[in-house]
């Protein structure tokens, strides 16, 4: 069950009561754990922490691009509803309760300030997988690997997900599963369902054949298998 908590000072946490108890800022801040891993990757940090008990993953909030000079943390605040890290929250909460390989949401925060908000989201933890990309940069991929990661895809245009960062580091591979993570900014979409999924399909390609020159292990031949697995499980949207 999903619960949100109003705090003083402009703070509200949206949590997932089966994995956290009335939850404070604290729960956010990496440095109040008494071990955490940063992971430098995209627009900043995030950092593995480790309850003893959950394996979870905490990522703040930040900005890219130019903007990212005056306003590095922060963003317009339009209601909590319409913040970042609930609408990511609320997506990974659907797609996971529909088996979904993506990671299961256990809080987010959201702190308003006047016009502005900032927060943080903490997701649990998949262990021993890597990204699509890493994999890629040592050797090939199976041709059951690739319809896989296919399937996996075809699975959130069936749940209708726009996914506007589709790339080669956003899909992790286990020695069975895989995963897709990053759902910043992505959102379900009932309409133009065939326009979204081939630009999320175009550009998973580009940030593949990016990785060619690099020594990637990447084919013409694993983006047709690739395509083979997407087109096997997906089914006419509704």
């Amino acid at each position: 069950m999903d619960r949100e908590l109003k705090i003083s000072g402009g703070w509200r946490v949206l949590y997932d009561t089966s994995l956290v108890e009335q939850p404070g800022p604290e729960l956010f801040d990496q440095t109040q754990w008494p071990q955490y891993q940063p992971l430098k990757g995209g627009r900043g940090e995030v950092y593995f922490v480790d309850t003893g008990e959950h394996a979870w993953l905490i990522k703040p909030y930040l900005r890219g691009g130019f903007i990212r000079r005056f306003f590095e943390r922060s963003y317009l605040f339009w209601g909590y509803g319409r913040t970042r890290m609930f609408r990511e929250f609320r997506l990974l909460r659907y797609l996971s309760s529909r088996g979904v390989p993506v990671p299961r949401p256990v809080a987010a925060l959201a702190k308003r300030s006047l016009l502005r908000y900032e927060g943080s989201i903490i997701v649990e933890r998949f262990d021993a997988v890597r990204p699509l990309s890493d994999l890629l940069r040592e050797g090939t991929l199976s041709a059951d690997r690739w319809q896989a990661v296919g399937a996996v895809i075809a699975g959130l245009h069936n749940h209708q997900v726009n996914h506007k960062d589709l790339n080669a580091s956003n899909i992790l591979l286990g020695d069975q599963a895989i995963h897709i993570i990053d759902f910043d900014r992505c959102s379900r979409q009932r309409f133009g369902v065939a326009l979204y999924s081939r630009n999320n399909l175009k550009r998973l390609e580009r940030s593949l054949s990016r990785l060619v020159p690099a020594g990637g292990a990447f084919t013409p031949e694993d983006w047709q298998t690739l395509l083979q697995g997407y087109s096997d499980q997906r089914v006419q949207s509704h």
